[in-house]
């Protein structure tokens, strides 16, 4: 489809036309307006080398990727038992609104200082 063309379906748009209408216009042009096909090259197919090594390689990919897969899976169970054992261990402390006020008028409520000390 060139700009003219697409010039001419918004003008039909724009008069009141329906999509439908539209596609029918289209599908119904002079055969002598259809663009022309373009004949594509299709690439020459290499042969394969020899199937032997191929499949030892896919062995040894097969391999890594499972035992890679099977360190991801420890790891995500490890991760979830101590996300776990952390939640238990110290439940989250329950602020109230006199503490959030606190820390929106003075932003170091609560916190230490680097003597462990609770700063003012």
């Amino acid at each position: 489809m060139d700009k003219n063309n697409i010039k001419d379906i918004i003008s039909l748009l724009d008069a009141g036309y329906s999509r439908e209408e539209i596609a029918e216009m289209l599908n119904n042009r002079a055969p002598a307006e259809q663009p022309e096909e373009i004949p594509t090259e299709e690439p020459e197919k290499t042969p394969e080398p020899a199937g032997e090594p191929k499949d030892e390689k896919l062995d040894e990919y097969a391999e890594e990727l499972k035992r890679l897969t099977d360190e991801v899976k420890t790891l995500k169970a490890q991760l979830q038992k101590k996300n776990i054992q952390q939640t238990e261990i110290t439940p989250p402390k329950q602020e109230t609104a006199s503490d959030i006020l606190a820390r929106v008028i003075n932003p170091n409520y609560g916190k230490f200082d680097n003597n462990g000390g609770k700063i003012k």
